[in-house]
């Protein structure tokens, strides 16, 4: 949750001049530059400006401040910077979550959106125009700028003049980082059009906005320090976009902007531009205005989307049974609770179309906004406008016509009671307001809900009403009081109060609310993720793309949707990312805990979506009780939780969350994090790691360190190969040789191994004709680089290989032959190997003699040597061998020799075993039998 003016003065229990607050428009950027004078004009009595002044200066760390002082201007922008437009609360959070930019020097990746704003034609202003008469124009342009970009949670970055860039999605991210970009945009033009010239005349902005990938953080040089540089394509694209906008309107690229902006705002189309230094023409798209919606959902998914309705069948059912009590004059409060993305919207607006279809009740919408948390009764405001008809071009008298008019429709209600209190709402400024507006704050708000209390309870009679208030987690504290007098009037009306609201707001309940239920909507499982996929795709689910989407949604709808459909245009169903229109909604939440709490989740992301905190503090080099209470934090905020399976490890809650963490992180701290996990490893579980070489190689191949990731993949290959777990045994091998390759030029021998075992793991997996030809390869590469052990390697896995497929038996008897006469006598081993493979060779070619020659040697040797993967070789060769290339004991006595061979083939690994267990169940020869 952002800083909340309410809350904070509340805390100070000083909340009586709430209202006060918001009808000066005090925001948390405002906080910083209160005087006395400035407080005691509103009506604060001199001991509470004392408390109230020296919580500013807490707050801001600086309670000497002179900004608090009498008469004091405040902070001046020259003091300024380049700064957030919003003030931090005591846990560091600003308006709409937005952090003071206190980060790390650490860079992280981005997607966020960059808005540029420029003043059209300041050269000419400032050629017109005295100094000090153009540095104050331009002092009021940028404030009317930073003002818009200030109510939507925006990051002035730099004051360049007569430009503004500024950033959506950092220091703090948002789930809608683009969407509020436009907006305050479209805010900001209507703020500079109302500006003018020393001589009377009006000016004009242009800007552009720009969404994509950054890096951004603090930049720290040997003599520079720069906090929040950020580096992207879109900081140039957001400028040179603007350089083409007309006087005083919103331009963006159509490629790289989010679905959502079409389905909340009119664009008209500019044609493809070229822009200054991008190779490529751009699509650009001028924002028109934003398109009248009843509430967000419908905004985001417009009035034609009529997907399926998928998995809430239960959840309706409730939904209806309370609104037929309500109906019957029972009234009730249902609080549909959920995540976002879990579709809290999809469900109301599935069950108000329903009612509205009927056409036995009177819908009334509520649309609590993140913007507008602090505006007393926006939503309510909001309401009466659009059922008035209210433009925004209206003056206050045309406006309070419309509302007349609205009220005099209504029966039953006392219009001429109530204008006064609509006109406070929705036309402050006019002289009707200030019947309500100069009475004290307490007795304005006392006022206003009694007369909506009466206004609902009106309808109400003439049909039953549904009071739908939606995202209530953003409610402001002036509807919040109001919603909590609807609860205590309304268990005896016709009226049912839908409420929708994320994890962390609460209605306060008495025990005698029996009217009042909360709904929780869980996580689809994984036929509903089916039926949604399905309902997307328009076609049968893949079972391997299903099992991919259920991993990595968890079960929430929004991500399902989104991941789908980024997986369906992308094309790419092998590739692990996060969609776009994610990336904000899952970074928002891990910019909502602490920075430390941040960091250790960063790290946990590094070692998987499960990890132990002994691991997790070696890796960090921290203690375990800084761990625990990082743990703790990330717990209550959802991001993790316990596993239920291994007792005392931590699993983040959603797979894309611990993606968008490991994403976030520039590749160098990846690497650092990933060489610290390694470490960790080695020293934690160093007998594991013997076992189970790849959980470590991994960490090393992603660390860069590439001569250890070779070691401990070629472990794992060979490993893998004597357990015949051939498909692993491929990935292993493949990493071999990918770490082999990064190790340079000089790591020519190492590439040679990788490729033997990549060669070796096609023929475990049966993919005879691609092991021969990587085979090939490496026995032709270890001849060039004249290494006689692997080239003898390479030729008896090549040989090993060519007797499996039936084929190139002279090739292998060549090489074999080759490496033989390289060898040393000494390596007795190989040697023995060699002999085995060109017996069974030349046996297969039909030269007995030389096959029996080379067998007799190798049977000897091996013998010596106890390799008895040589003896069974030649063993099960002579065994299958045509009776004309037998000795006459060898055809005689093949009982004794199949025991003797099944006897060394207890001494190998599962894939020779299984060849003798074949044979011998083929002969129909029970070892029971032979044993006799």
């Amino acid at each position: 949750m952002g800083f909340d003016i309410f809350s904070w003065l509340n805390g100070l229990g000083l909340d009586q001049y709430a209202d006060a607050f918001s009808q000066n428009d005090i925001d948390a950027q405002v906080l910083p530059l209160l005087t006395n004078e400035d407080l005691k004009e509103i009506g604060v009595s001199l001991g509470h400006r004392k408390i109230i002044l020296a919580s500013i200066g807490k707050l801001f760390g600086d309670p000497d401040n002179d900004a608090h002082d009498p008469g004091s201007t405040g902070y001046g922008r020259q003091n300024a910077g380049a700064m957030p437009l919003s003030a931090p609360s005591e846990d560091g959070m600003g308006p709409g979550g937005q952090d003071k930019p206190i980060v790390s020097a650490e860079a992280e990746r981005r997607h966020l959106t960059v808005f540029f704003a420029d003043l059209v034609g300041s050269t000419e202003l400032t050629n017109r125009f005295d100094a000090e008469d153009m540095r104050a124009l331009l002092q009021s342009y940028q404030d009317a700028v930073a003002g818009a970009v200030s109510r939507y949670g925006g990051y002035v970055a730099k004051y360049l003049g007569d430009g503004l860039l500024v950033f959506f999605g950092w220091p703090s991210a948002y789930e809608d980082h683009s969407v509020r970009a436009v907006r305050a945009g479209l805010d900001a033009v209507n703020r500079v059009k109302g500006l003018k010239t020393p001589d009377g005349k009006p000016i004009s902005a242009r800007v552009g906005v720009a969404s994509g990938e950054v890096v951004v953080g603090d930049a720290v040089g040997e003599n520079t320090y720069e906090p929040g540089a950020m580096t992207g394509s879109i900081l140039n694209l957001a400028a040179r976009i603007q350089e083409h906008a007309a006087p005083n309107s919103v331009v963006l690229a159509e490629e790289g902007a989010e679905a959502s902006l079409h389905r909340i705002f009119e664009f008209s189309s500019l044609g493809v531009v070229e822009l200054k230094g991008f190779d490529t023409p751009r699509k650009l798209m001028q924002v028109v205005a934003e398109r009248d919606a009843e509430s967000r959902f419908r905004a985001a998914h417009r009035e034609d989307a009529s997907g399926s309705f998928v998995g809430r069948d239960f959840e309706k059912s409730i939904l209806q049974q309370s609104w037929q009590r309500a109906q019957a004059g029972q009234g009730e409060i249902v609080l549909l609770a959920g995540e976002a993305g879990i579709g809290k919207s999809r469900l109301t607006e599935a069950f108000l179309s329903d009612v509205e279809q009927q056409g036995v009740a009177e819908i009334v919408r509520l649309n609590c906004s993140p913007y507008l948390s602090s505006s007393p009764f926006h939503p309510v405001a909001e309401r009466i406008a659009q059922d008035a008809g209210v433009e925004p071009d209206f003056d206050d008298d045309r406006v309070l016509e419309h509302v007349r008019r609205l009220l005099e429709g209504r029966q039953g209600l006392n219009h001429e009671k109530a204008l006064p209190v609509y006109a406070a709402m929705v036309a402050p400024r006019s002289e009707l307001a200030r019947q309500i507006l100069d009475l004290p704050p307490q007795e304005q708000r006392d006022i206003t809900i009694q007369t909506m209390i009466n206004s609902i309870k009106v309808r109400s009679g003439v049909r039953p009403v549904i009071l739908f208030v939606e995202d209530a987690h953003w409610i402001d504290p002036s509807t919040n009081a109001l919603l909590d007098r609807f609860k205590a009037i309304c268990a005896d009306l016709p009226l049912m109060v839908l409420v929708t609201h994320r994890p962390g707001w609460e209605l306060k309940r008495d025990e005698g609310d029996a009217h009042v239920q909360t709904v929780q909507l869980r996580r689809f499982g994984r036929d509903h993720i089916a039926n949604l996929v399905r309902d997307i795709t328009g076609q049968e689910v893949d079972e391997d793309l299903l099992s991919r989407i259920v991993e990595k949604t968890d079960g929430v709808p929004l991500f399902v949707e989104e991941f789908t459909r980024a997986i369906v245009q992308s094309g790419e169903r092998g590739k692990t990312f996060v969609p776009s229109s994610l990336k904000g909604t899952l970074m928002a939440r891990l910019d909502a805990v602490s920075r430390d709490a941040k960091q250790v989740a960063l790290v946990a992301s590094v070692i998987g979506r499960e990890f132990e905190p002994a691991l997790l503090g070696a890796a960090m080099d921290a203690s375990p009780a800084y761990v625990k209470e990082c743990l703790n934090e990330l717990y209550k905020s959802g991001l993790v939780f316990e596993s239920g399976f291994n007792r005392g490890h931590f699993v983040f809650r959603h797979a894309l969350i611990r993606d968008t963490a490991y994403q976030s992180m520039l590749a160098s701290t990846r690497r650092a994090h990933h060489a610290g996990v390694a470490a960790a490893l080695a020293k934690l579980r160093s007998a594991e790691i013997e076992r189970r070489p790849e959980l470590v190689a991994r960490h090393l191949t992603e660390a860069g360190d590439w001569p250890a990731a070779f070691e401990r993949w070629r472990s794992a290959s060979e490993m893998a190969l004597a357990r015949s777990a051939s498909q692993e045994a491929m990935e292993n091998a493949e990493e071999t040789l990918n770490a082999a390759r990064k190790m340079g030029d000089n790591a020519t021998r190492e590439v040679v191994i990788g490729k033997i075992l990549v060669g070796r793991s096609y023929d475990s997996v049966g993919r005879l004709p691609e092991g021969i030809a990587k085979l090939r390869d490496a026995s032709e590469a270890a001849r060039k680089i004249g290494n006689p052990e692997l080239a003898a390697d390479a030729a008896n896995h090549f040989a090993d290989t060519c007797m499996m497929a039936g084929e190139n038996h002279n090739e292998a008897i060549r090489r074999c032959l080759e490496a033989l006469q390289g060898l040393s006598d000494h390596d007795e081993r190989r040697r023995c190997r060699l002999m085995g493979q060109l017996a069974r060779a030349y046996l297969f070619n039909g030269q007995f003699s030389e096959g029996t020659h080379f067998g007799q040697e190798c049977m000897e040797l091996a013998a010596q040597l106890g390799d008895h993967k040589s003896q069974f070789s030649v063993m099960m060769m002579r065994f299958g061998a045509p009776f004309v290339a037998r000795r006459k004991a060898e055809a005689e006595d093949w009982r004794q020799n199949l025991e003797d061979m099944h006897n060394v083939a207890q001494h190998l690994n599962n894939i020779d075993r299984g060849r003798d267990n074949t044979l011998s169940i083929f002969l129909s020869v029970p070892k029971w039998r032979i044993a006799l």
